[in-house]
């Protein structure tokens, strides 16, 4: 059960409460700098308690967070941000302090896993050694305004005197570098956060936003005929008259001649903006070549469309050829491929059509191939890992003291020769009494070899261990892959492939296969083909297939010589009755990237619930915080993911669309884009591997998250928008994380009942803070979900004096069995009679909160 450490649940609109009175005063500010005066709250010593003889204390100070960091002192922080004229880092002057002894000797220092422990104080936190009570953190971007962030650490050990101190006062100046001082244009989002910037916002009005560079018109917008075309491997496929008449579609209005087909490589988008993506100007889909058979001016019966199609999940020489051919790419969000088929329209330049080359099947020749190495990939996601398994699904666990070997059998046919190459992954999860791993590898029970492996605390693909092993003994039919590993270690098996070399044969009229790495001429000798016809292709770039003509057909077999360059040609053979079908539907696809207004609030929604979303969008439009006159708008997500990720589902799409309207669209130099709602639910499962349906609207996993063991719901990754690296939000963010289409319309008449009709009470004064008590699954001392409450909970902590904090702390209530019934019924009596927030700390799943189910 993974951990969620203060996960806050807000049900209203807006609170009740206020958020106290700034600690700092602007003294000076021109073009050189500001000065800025600190005035400090006294701090708040509690959570005293001894270990080894030595007494420790929290020290809380209001409105500042304490900072949890591994070996570091548990102390009070908090940031400040300034703006800034430029990228250039300012300088940071501490102009004076006024030191006040605490008479504290010891404060914990945080231990990864949550817990306190002791130890010297780390020079960063002692004055004696240079520690400063102020520090310059870094700059940034937020909302294309540079800021700079000033950490203020009000608290510090002194061990000249050998007891902690603390900052009553502090006054500094932040240098400008002589370049003149920030922008006098300010936006309300900014100005809300910085320290040196009063300046009303200025209103935004209903408004039609030229976009700020010229750029080509995006493919939708240059036909309103479009044909969604979905596939699932590759191959050659085949779209007829009946397809097209069957889809809605009335062939005889489509005129074959302009006929034209897109997509893009079976990628998902980049997720870093340094990494470009679908946001740019330049982003637009790929023309492929395909062939058409028909002889008259419109599409008639017995007339087709062939055209060659990468599948979802791919060889990576399937794509580009020059790249490994070890590689297999595998798509973390979608389960189809998706073209889009067009007619008509206002397209520049010629259709792309498939063009010819012409072999020979006789005459002298260099070698004769009759085999080629085939590959294949066996993998079966099952069960979910974000941070110990190569794509975030594995497909079986050897635990420890559990199961210790794993048999699979995958059928070979016309297998050429016993030798071969067994590849597979080794790691598995995180076990702190074992992190030391191996296994031993056989094929057809031959030992084919061992590996042992290191597992990382945090997401680390390089320690996962790929095994690669001769084999010998490959057989025609089953051939069966076994693990065997120590009974104490751990061990997730993920996949493993068979490399082989296999006669040139067909199977169900398919034939995929490269040429050999080598220059020379080659006599290849196909079969297995019955006497169909049989089409040739040379897919080697897969966007520009070519057809082979002049080979010779003899009884089942196809014979042709080709002249190689050195380079491995990819080949594909087909007989007529087994080209493949896709599944094609017709769409009328709106082009997101030439509208030429961009909305104040842009809401997102899955299309079982555009009900609600375009009832919200109406209310919005009269009713949009900080903006007069705002335009909003509602958008499919599956429009999303054909203008931003070519149709194929992808959560980057989001991010890229919002960067896109925030690059493009602005206002008194300030982005036009405020608000972004999702209205769906988002899981961890995008392929619907569960086969629940219920990933909606698409969260981010963020694998890379920044202090966390295990993959993060990052839904602030969607906002962060400037280019390089963003630690920003740029515009406000929220999700409706319904199911049904009457949750959704549940949430929005309730959210505009609350706006509408006011429900004053004595409700709108409480907090619920819960608590996860000191019991998991590997320990029994885990108090730090209750210290994070106490924390919440303090005279000094972010809620005024005011409010009444109702605490439901599990460490309080007994346990029957392994749960806790009266701490759910305690949580739900308060939550129920009302409550302005409800927040909880602890471990918890997508299916419950903490292991005694108190939710």
């Amino acid at each position: 059960m993974r951990r969620l450490i203060v996960f806050t649940l807000l049900f209203l609109a807006a609170s009740a409460l206020d958020a106290g009175e700034t600690i700092y005063r602007i003294v000076s500010q021109d073009e050189s700098g500001v000065k800025v005066e600190f005035n400090i709250p006294s701090p708040e010593i509690n959570g005293r308690f001894e270990k080894g003889g030595v007494r420790y204390s929290l020290v809380h100070l209001s409105h500042f967070a304490l900072e949890e960091k591994e070996g570091m002192p548990v102390l009070p922080v908090k940031r400040f941000v300034f703006r800034i004229p430029s990228s250039d880092q300012p300088k940071l002057e501490l102009i004076n302090v006024k030191e006040v002894d605490l008479g504290v000797t010891a404060v914990p220092l945080f231990e990864r896993g949550g817990g306190f422990t002791t130890g010297r104080v780390d020079d960063a936190f002692d004055i004696a050694r240079g520690a400063s009570f102020v520090r310059l953190s870094g700059t940034g971007v937020m909302r294309k305004q540079h800021v700079c962030f000033v950490d203020l650490y009000p608290v510090l050990f002194d061990s000249s005197k050998g007891i902690y101190v603390y900052a009553s006062d502090v006054e500094i100046m932040l240098h400008f570098n002589g370049r003149g001082g920030p922008s006098v244009e300010s936006d309300a989002f900014v100005s809300d956060l910085v320290v040196n910037d009063s300046n009303e916002a200025v209103a935004a009005s209903r408004r039609e936003n030229a976009v700020n560079r010229a750029r080509e018109p995006f493919e939708f917008a240059l036909s309103n005929n479009w044909v969604k075309v979905s596939v699932k491997e590759p191959g050659v496929y085949c779209i007829t008259y009946d397809d097209l008449y069957n889809s809605g579609i009335d062939p005889s209005q489509v005129d074959p001649s302009t006929l034209r087909l897109f997509s893009n490589a079976p990628l998902p988008q980049p997720d870093s903006i340094t990494n470009g993506g679908s946001f740019r100007d330049d982003y637009h889909m790929e023309p492929i070549s395909i062939m058409v058979k028909s002889s008259v001016g419109s599409f008639m019966p017995g007339d087709s469309l062939i055209f060659y199609a990468l599948g979802v999940n791919n060889w990576s020489d399937y794509i580009d050829p020059s790249s490994t051919k070890k590689e297999y790419l595998r798509h973390p969000y979608s389960n189809e491929n998706v073209y889009w088929l067009t007619w008509g329209g206002s397209f520049g330049g010629v259709p792309h059509r498939m063009t010819d080359r012409q072999l020979s099947y006789s005459g002298n020749y260099d070698i004769t191939v009759d085999s080629y190495t085939a590959r294949v990939h066996i993998e079966r996601d099952i069960l979910y890992d974000s941070e110990h398994a190569d794509n975030r699904w594995y497909w079986r666990y050897l635990n420890p003291g559990g199961g210790t070997t794993f048999i699979d059998g995958v059928t070979l046919s016309d297998v050429k020769s016993p030798n071969g190459l067994l590849r597979t992954i080794a790691y598995g999860p995180y076990k702190f009494s074992h992190l030391s791993n191996s296994a031993q590898f056989f094929l057809n029970n031959s030992n084919v070899g061992s590996t042992s492996w290191t597992v990382s605390y945090q997401y680390n693909p390089g320690a996962m261990k790929i095994f690669e092993g001769k084999v010998s003994n490959l057989v025609n039919g089953t051939n069966y892959f076994k693990v065997v590993k120590p009974e104490d270690n751990a061990m997730y098996i993920q996949w493993y492939e068979l490399f082989y070399e296999r006669m040139l044969k067909a199977s169900g009229g398919r034939l995929d296969f490269f040429g050999p790495d080598t220059a020379a001429v080659a006599h290849f000798e196909l079969s297995g083909f019955g006497s169909d016809d049989v089409l040739l292709f040379d897919v080697t770039d897969y966007r520009e297939p070519v057809v082979l003509r002049g080979f010779r057909r003899s009884a089942d077999s196809l014979l042709y010589n080709d002249t190689l360059t050195g380079s491995s040609v990819h080949y594909y053979a087909v007989s007529r009755s087994s080209l493949m079908k896709p599944s094609i539907s017709y769409r009328s696809v709106q082009s997101l990237r030439d509208n030429p207004v961009c909305p104040d609030m842009l809401i997102i929604y899955n299309r079982r619930f555009k009900d609600a979303a375009l009832e919200l969008k109406s209310y919005r439009e009269g009713h949009l915080a900080g903006v007069a006159d705002p335009v909003v708008k509602a958008v499919d997500i599956e429009d999303v993911y054909d203008n931003f990720s070519g149709g194929l589902k992808d959560p980057v799409a989001i991010r890229n669309y919002l960067k896109f309207l925030y690059d493009h669209f602005s206002l008194a130099g300030s982005p036009v884009l405020k608000y972004v709602l999702l209205v769906g639910q988002g899981t961890h499962d995008q392929r619907d591997i569960l086969h629940r349906g219920n990933d909606l609207v698409p969260l981010y996993m963020n694998i890379y998250y920044s202090g966390e063991k295990e993959a993060v719901e990052d839904e602030d990754f969607f906002t962060k928008l400037d280019d390089g690296i963003d630690h920003i939000q740029d515009v406000a963010i929220g999700r409706l994380a319904v199911l049904t289409e009457h949750e959704a319309n549940a949430w929005v008449d309730r959210i505009i009942d609350y706006e509408e009709h006011p429900e004053y009470g004595s409700w709108k004064d409480k907090i619920v803070i819960v608590a996860d008590d000191e019991f998991s699954s590997n320990r029994d001392d885990d108090f730090i979900f209750m210290l994070d409450a106490e924390e919440l909970s303090s005279r000094s902590g972010p809620f005024p004096t005011c409010a009444d904090i109702k605490k439901v702390y599990l460490h309080a209530y007994p346990f029957v069995g392994g749960v806790k019934p009266d701490a759910k019924r305690d949580l739900i009596k308060e939550w129920s009679d009302g409550a302005v927030i409800v927040n909880y700390s602890g471990h918890g799943s997508p299916l419950q909160m903490a292991d005694e189910r108190v939710m």
